[in-house]
């Protein structure tokens, strides 16, 4: 029913995601087999194997005529793939010419906006958030010359826009709590200092499901929620409403994580129906006391 689970700040994919845009027949036959391959590889956290699928893909791409939609959908993948191996670079490098393959394509199209999208999500990832906000805007202002704002990506992509804001807004009083988030040696009633719970901030991201447990089809979406539990039972984090009755949307969300020395966090995500059925993901991740440590403000 679920993307599988990515560890560090991820659930699933690149920051915004990547959709399947059609691909005029899917065809050929190899380009297509190695990529749903190297996906669903991915998907299970086989990292080595993916690579190498979508390799073999790009290059089933590469010997078709040049440019074509499937390159500019394969360096996606493998930009999201290094995205989430923290291999920024690399992902950069990818969706840099991705960009440039489907602007010359068609300078305004879905397959810009996805790839803006991308781009956006490795530069919110660095704290490159005025980079990152052009990017959406650039986005948006296709969009809108499509007619296409209710798109999924679209959508996904006025959302992110709100979240760069943010971001922007509170970067004084993030600031603020990481420096009260360092190491204390205040004293007094309750834990030692050294075992008290901080707070870490995640950016969580996910794509909605489309099917239910049994495999039916989910055609009635209604939010999406976010759990953790550390030891001491279930805490909701965060109730996202759903981007569509269908599912498929990129769901990105900023989260606070309580962080305590020698103990794990374990994430997982329901999807919730307009009947108020909760489904449970089928997957979970725990980030390790070492994880969420590296995202404290030194």
């Amino acid at each position: 029913m679920y993307e599988a689970m990515k560890r560090s700040i991820y659930l699933w994919g690149v920051f915004w995601g990547v959709l399947w845009l059609g691909l005029q027949g899917c065809t050929p036959l190899q380009w297509q087999r190695y990529t749903l391959a190297g996906r669903e590889a991915f998907r299970q956290g086989r990292y080595v194997e993916a690579e190498r699928l979508f390799l073999v893909a790009l290059q089933e791409a590469e010997n078709l005529e040049l440019p074509n939609t499937r390159i500019i959908l394969t360096l996606n993948d493998l930009a999201r793939l290094y995205h989430v191996q923290g291999r920024y670079g690399q992902a950069e490098t990818l969706l840099q010419r991705a960009l440039r393959l489907s602007e010359e394509l068609e300078p305004k199209s879905l397959h810009v906006v996805m790839t803006l999208n991308n781009l956006a999500g490795l530069y919110y990832t660095q704290g490159r958030y005025g980079e990152a906000e052009n990017l959406l805007t650039r986005a948006l202002a296709i969009g809108q010359a499509l007619d296409k704002m209710d798109h999924p990506e679209l959508v996904t992509t006025q959302r992110n826009l709100r979240l760069v804001a943010q971001a922007q807004q509170k970067g004084k009083e993030t600031a603020s709590v990481a420096g009260e988030l360092s190491e204390s040696q205040e004293t007094g009633p309750g834990p030692p200092a050294s075992r008290r719970s901080k707070q870490v901030e995640i950016i969580v991201s996910y794509q909605e499901p489309t099917v239910r447990r049994d495999g039916s089809p989910l055609t009635d979406l209604s939010k999406t929620t976010i759990y953790y539990d550390n030891g001491n039972g279930p805490v909701k984090a965060a109730e996202v409403p759903a981007t569509t009755g269908k599912g498929g949307g990129t769901v990105v969300q900023t989260i606070l994580l309580p962080f305590v020395p020698d103990t794990p966090v374990t994430l997982w995500v329901t999807a919730t129906d307009s009947r108020g059925q909760e489904s449970e993901a089928a997957e979970k991740i725990v980030l390790s006391p070492e994880e969420l440590r590296s995202r404290l403000s030194p």
